[in-house]
């Protein structure tokens, strides 16, 4: 989420559905083989077709609630997500009598992490096939040696 929404509230250029909790940040583009060139560049990017009448440039910032479906013009700074209100009241009632451990998937240590630090338990699933996908050589390698013993 966003620290601060009262601060946006004036650059708030168009609305849509509220699919998801969250938020997304990023420079606006709007073609997508020039948000895959941009993204492999360290960017973060958000493909855009129209924003309402606005005139806006390629490059600008965009950011996206997902809670609330608005759309701001601008860079907004983002927080942790954090439980509040009836669900935090709710999962502290659900952990006072709840008999399972609270278990989370993780690929990655960044994975892990994350699951930890938004109360999970312990990782209950790792998938370490996808350790062999972080680099184009290693699924080369796997591959080769699939089809040798296949053979």
């Amino acid at each position: 989420m966003f620290e601060d929404p009262s601060a946006y509230k004036d650059k708030v250029v168009a609305t849509g559905l509220p699919a998801s909790p969250g938020a997304a940040v990023g420079q606006i583009v709007f073609r997508a083989d020039d948000a895959e060139a941009w993204h492999a560049q360290g960017k973060s990017v958000i493909l855009v077709v129209v924003v309402g009448d606005k005139v806006i440039e390629e490059g600008e910032w965009l950011s996206l609630n997902g809670s609330t479906g608005e759309v701001i013009l601008g860079k907004q700074h983002l927080s942790p997500p954090a439980l509040s209100g009836d669900l935090e009241i709710f999962m502290s009632g659900a952990d006072k009598i709840r008999r399972r451990k609270v278990m989370a998937n993780a690929d990655t240590p960044e994975d892990a992490l994350t699951a930890r630090n938004n109360g999970a338990q312990g990782i209950g699933l790792c998938r370490t096939e996808h350790m062999f996908f972080a680099s184009n050589e290693r699924i080369k390698a796997v591959r080769k040696m699939i089809m040798a013993v296949e053979k």
